[in-house]
């Protein structure tokens, strides 16, 4: 998806550029293809999974409904400023804000999306529980802070992962 976002930047700024639509249409089409086919294999259907495996099951309810809460909200939001932040750069620097968008949440769940191949519920809850208790053992106190920090790395991937699903445009 972030290459096809580039592409189509790519693609808007040669037309701006003098290139004829017509040269390029394969690009165009290509591009469209590929993100319909690397949405539906990726930023669709992967945080769907990712919240039946990564939440226990008590929490899974209200973090699922943190996920559509915060999926809509990104999607009333692309949907509200994308003819706005066209309007602005143009459709190339546009497609490339959104090729950023993804190439950022490609590399924040490579960093802090844990693997869960061939790992139980269990093991994957023991995993956040022992990171939890890590914490809370390794400082001398756990102040309001820590807590509130850590919150906001969940509600984060959640949002990026959100973000990454509603830019498709």
């Amino acid at each position: 998806m972030t290459v096809t976002c580039f592409t189509f930047g790519a693609y808007y700024f040669a037309i701006k550029a003098g290139r004829s639509p017509e040269t390029l249409s394969w690009l165009a089409v290509g591009s469209l293809i590929i993100y319909i086919i690397g949405f539906s294999l990726g930023w669709g259907p992967i945080p769907l999974l990712a919240m039946s495996e990564l939440f226990p099951a008590r929490a899974r309810g209200a973090a699922s409904g943190m996920r559509l809460f915060v999926n809509w909200l990104c999607a009333f939001i692309v949907t509200k400023q994308f003819l706005l932040v066209q309007d602005w750069f143009g459709e190339a620097v546009t497609f490339w804000i959104f090729g950023a968008f993804c190439l950022g949440g490609v590399m924040f769940v490579i960093k802090y999306l844990p693997e869960t191949k061939g790992k139980s519920l269990e093991d994957i809850e023991l995993y956040f529980l022992d990171e939890v208790l890590h914490i809370l053992v390794c400082k001398k106190e756990t102040t309001i802070e820590t807590i509130i920090n850590n919150i906001n790395k969940g509600c984060i991937y959640i949002l990026y992962s959100e973000i990454g699903y509603c830019s498709k445009w």
